[in-house]
């Protein structure tokens, strides 16, 4: 009642003084007519969009942040919205008024609990587990969580911010998951001895680090895929920005989705008395309200296939020499390469690729002839659209990933049957439909 309160005070103060609240700006290419002392000196001013929120969007944005248990629901919002400054806005001053406490009523370590529980269900999270009533259990389980506090609350209130910014303080803060998956790895194979111990043992072990290496990977993704957006990438870079994440990144974030779910339904088989007893039948599993779904997985099989997809294609073309390479006198791969991936340095699952792997890999790749590389181009990107379109309601995001893979993948035909084959013309990597992926458009 106290959260449903509030939020219809906020809504009602927009919706009775818009204009002083900062809808409209001080004319082309100027500042709300908020107090310009809030806003940090890194915002850049020019860079800051027009709000075109109206009451009932307000509403409707901030019922869903209520009513979605996620935690990593705020990163999905900022990535497909790119979200103007009020709604930026609202994620850090309702959703977490202070560092550690949700909506100012809910302490920000139990949304943590109920996010691990909801994601993998760790044995000692669910109360007919012995564990959860075991103190020393319950005291390492709440200082593990406690030490997990102030990294998720920068990355709340990283969401917050403009897009160039989010990208600096992700790359910044990618070194304190690298903690937390240490820490986490400590207190699994704690409570996997305690557990042990019971008269019906369960296996404990990577259930925390399953759930830090998740928000860990989708953190790592998004600090590269931003890049994209943000134009942060010369075109002959966009070959190993691709391999990274079609080779490591999205292939990690569906195994530990994989890991989750198989985790969630093994819990909930030997909860079921049917299972316990050992019946020959099996018992029909009984869904878990905040079980990880397949649409998660799902999406990231098609992002994965999408940027198989890109790494093909730009192998073809540099195979045919369509890509302008710079000068060697000012360039050094290597470089560029360490430059780009420094911030995943610190980390050690998963462990940072060396230049010396990408190297090898992409000698490899050129081994194939430019033909064989657009028709399996093709292939990924036909892939991508058939798991999008398998699932019933996609959202917005969905279909125009949808549209960028059709069109990809009859250009990927077209250049594999030996569309101008004898041209040197670069191709041309259109963002208009979507802000990670191009359409490939490649001229006469």
């Amino acid at each position: 009642m106290g959260i449903s309160r509030d939020r219809g005070v906020g809504v009602s103060v927009i919706a009775s003084h818009p204009v002083g609240l900062g809808s409209i700006p001080d004319g082309p290419g100027g500042i709300f007519r908020d107090e310009i002392c809030l806003i940090t000196p890194s915002v850049g001013r020019g860079s800051v969009g027009v709000v075109s929120l109206g009451p009932a969007s307000v509403e409707s944005l901030v019922g869903s942040w209520i009513n979605n248990p996620k935690v990593n629901f705020f990163m999905d919002f900022s990535k497909k919205f790119s979200p103007c400054l009020l709604s930026r806005s609202i994620l850090q001053t309702l959703y977490l008024p202070t560092h550690d406490m949700v909506f100012g009523t809910k302490k920000l370590t139990e949304v943590l609990k109920e996010s691990a529980k909801s994601f993998i269900a760790p044995p000692v999270l669910l109360a007919e587990n012995p564990l959860s009533s075991n103190p020393a259990a319950c005291n390492c389980v709440d200082s593990f969580f406690a030490y997990n506090e102030h990294t998720f609350s920068v990355l709340f209130e990283i969401c917050g911010y403009n897009r160039a910014r989010q990208r600096d303080k992700l790359g910044i803060m990618l070194s304190n998951f690298a903690n937390l998956q240490d820490e986490a790895e400590r207190v699994d194979a704690y409570l996997h001895q305690l557990s042990m111990k019971n008269e019906n043992p369960r296996q404990h072990l990577a259930c925390f680090g399953t759930w830090v290496l998740y928000h860990c990977l989708r953190a790592m993704s998004f600090f590269l895929l931003s890049g994209l957006e943000l134009e942060l990438y010369s075109v002959h870079e966009y070959l190993y920005i691709f391999w990274y994440l079609y080779q490591f990144l999205f292939g990690w974030i569906v195994s530990a989705l994989t890991r989750a779910d198989t985790f969630l339904v093994e819990q909930d088989y030997v909860a079921d008395p049917k299972a316990a007893k050992g019946s020959q039948k099996k018992p029909k599993v009984k869904k878990r309200k905040g079980k990880t779904d397949a649409k998660e997985i799902i999406f990231n099989q098609a992002m994965q296939n999408m940027c198989g997809g890109y790494y093909k294609a730009l192998g073809g073309f540099i195979a045919e020499e369509r890509i302008p390479e710079p000068l060697p006198t000012f360039d050094n791969e290597k470089v560029r390469f360490e430059h780009r991936f420094a911030p995943f340095a610190a980390l050690s699952t998963p462990p940072p690729m060396a230049y010396s792997d990408f190297k090898m890999m992409k000698t490899y790749l050129l081994k194939s002839p430019a033909g064989e590389l657009y028709a399996s181009a093709a292939k990924h990107f036909h892939e991508a659209r058939v798991l999008l379109e398998s699932y019933p309601n996609p959202d917005e995001e969905w279909h125009e990933i949808v549209k960028v893979a059709k069109m990809n993948f009859v250009m990927m035909n077209l250049l594999a049957s030996g569309l101008n084959w004898q041209s040197r013309t670069p191709p041309e990597f259109d963002f208009s439909c979507h802000r990670f992926f191009p359409i490939i458009k490649q001229r006469k």
